[in-house]
């Protein structure tokens, strides 16, 4: 179980976004969904123990973000073998 999961995962709702679905459209293009604008969640709204105090706010992880190198990795090796030197940059640069 990972850090995020116990702040975010105790109760009936979850944050919808998380980490991986933030990065991977941004960096691997819109075939990996939509780029989301708003990441951060209010810690105390899913863990009581941060009610009452100033305010907290995190980003949820994701499991199956250890694939993600294996991804970038991969787009970049299809970029590069297509000679697309734009593909190249916006993968590497943003």
């Amino acid at each position: 179980m990972q850090f995020t999961e116990i702040l975010f995962g105790g109760g009936q709702e979850k944050p919808k976004v998380t980490i991986s679905n933030a990065l991977l459209p941004i960096i691997l293009g819109p075939a990996f969904g939509e780029a989301v604008e708003d990441i951060s969640y209010r810690v105390s709204k899913y863990c009581d123990e941060f009610t009452g105090g100033k305010a907290c706010f995190g980003i949820t992880g994701n499991p199956e973000l250890f694939a993600f190198p294996s991804s970038l990795y991969g787009q970049l090796n299809l970029a590069h073998a297509a000679q697309n030197k734009s593909a190249v940059k916006n993968l590497l640069l943003g």
